[in-house]
């Protein structure tokens, strides 16, 4: 089963974290391959629509892991134009996460990952699990750890579902 992770991440937290669950992931026998989506207005500051530089296909993969950072108390502005990009999924299996400064999830990492949900919902995405990582938060690399072993064990149990065998 190929897996997509599709990342947008503008300081490198949220990418680091991608990067130790693709090495998970291809521990676990999965082919992976990192995405990164990008936009020509990457700075925060710049204000005015998000236009994207660069857009990943995600139909090449049969799985997908989105990761974004909370900005503004909600979802990266640029993962969110590139949701909105990309054409239906038709069903494909897919998980989330998102990255935040702040030490608790109520300060913008639940409103992210409910609008990455809604986002991936509207592109009939089937949406098996999500994740926060706070990162100022003393047991950030615990939530790192427990959150990519969590992640990367999807695709490989989600193959062996009577519901991916049926396919």
């Amino acid at each position: 089963m190929k897996t997509g992770i599709i990342v947008h991440s503008h300081t490198g937290n949220t990418r680091g974290v991608a990067e130790i669950l693709l090495q998970k992931l291809e521990d676990n026998g999965c082919t992976v391959e990192m995405r990164k989506v990008e936009a020509v207005n990457e700075d925060p500051k710049a204000g005015g629509p998000v236009k994207l530089k660069h857009v990943p296909d995600p139909d090449e993969f049969d799985f997908l892991i989105f990761a974004a950072p909370v900005r503004g108390f909600n979802l990266s502005p640029v993962m969110a134009a590139y949701l909105q990009e990309i054409p239906t999924l038709h069903h494909k299996k897919a998980a989330c996460f998102v990255t935040e400064f702040f030490p608790f999830s109520y300060m913008g990492g639940r409103q992210a990952v409910d609008r990455m949900s809604k986002l991936l919902e509207a592109k009939e995405v089937s949406l098996l699990d999500s994740g926060i990582i706070n990162w100022s938060r003393p047991t950030r690399d615990k939530q790192i750890r427990k959150l990519t072993d969590r992640l990367a064990l999807l695709p490989v149990s989600s193959e062996s579902s009577p519901e991916a065998n049926n396919r």
